[in-house]
């Protein structure tokens, strides 16, 4: 994941919808390439031009390499730039430089889960779950690897057991997890556990009560455990909350 501040950047001119100058008001001409390289880079990563916002961050860690005692300057644009990385899909260019920045800081256990992340994109099942694991050991209060770990247990190794057992762990480390809910309720019901599951979405519904499809799973529920008119009432509140769930009027 990508954490960034709304910049104090504005363009000078578009062409085509090409960036053809940027100008950053407060930037002298003699401030540290390196520096003006990171926010060039973080800018064209807002405007979602990941191709020049690898270019920039590259510049920048070419730089940053050279400087041991600003080492989390280059940490960080590893992370950056692997995230531009994970936008263009180039997921194996995201695990070398999650790698990278790992190697100088192995206690990021953030960096774990996103690099398990694009492990998994790569269908290298066995490296995610590992660095899912890592993560727990290396933070053990983060609800981020067990969250990560469920679905992988439960996508990928059709075992909602273990599913199950994650995403509880990650529950109790983080109550409002509401995507906690919403997936555990769905491998409760993969297992024919009616109650369990009818139980997690009714608490997704509690933490998010905007959410369509959290109305559209419980009233599969309901309609599993024969009562119809609750499930009825679901299906319709999922239509009214997004329109585009038109197969729910059969249900109506």
């Amino acid at each position: 994941m990508v954490y960034r501040e709304d910049d104090s950047y504005y363009l000078s001119s578009l062409n085509d919808g090409t960036m053809m100058d940027i100008a950053m008001p407060g930037v002298k001409e003699d401030t540290d390439s390196a520096i003006v390289h990171s926010m060039q880079g973080a800018l064209y990563y807002y405007l979602h031009v990941y191709r020049d916002a690898i270019d920039e961050f590259t510049s920048a860690i070419e730089i940053y390499m050279q400087r041991p005692e600003e080492q989390d300057k280059l940490i960080d644009l590893y992370r950056q730039r692997a995230e531009a990385y994970r936008k263009l899909d180039e997921h194996a260019n995201v695990v070398a430089d999650y790698t990278h920045a790992l190697k100088l800081d192995p206690q990021r256990a953030h960096f774990y889960c996103s690099r398990g992340v694009a492990y998994k994109m790569l269908e290298q099942y066995e490296q995610a779950l590992a660095d899912y694991t890592t993560a727990m050991q290396v933070a053990p209060t983060l609800a981020e690897p067990y969250y990560c770990r469920g679905i992988l247990y439960s996508v990928v190794f059709k075992e909602p057991e273990k599913a199950i057992t994650d995403y509880s762990q990650a529950l109790e480390r983080e109550p409002a997890f509401a995507q906690a809910y919403m997936n555990r309720g769905h491998d409760y019901l993969s297992l024919q556990l009616y109650e369990q599951a009818l139980a997690d979405y009714s608490q997704v519904i509690h933490l998010q009560p905007q959410l369509a499809v959290a109305y559209y799973e419980r009233g599969a529920v309901y309609k599993s455990l024969g009562q119809q008119e609750q499930a009825a009432e679901d299906y319709q509140r999922a239509l009214e909350l997004d329109p585009a769930l038109e197969k729910l009027k059969n249900y109506l």
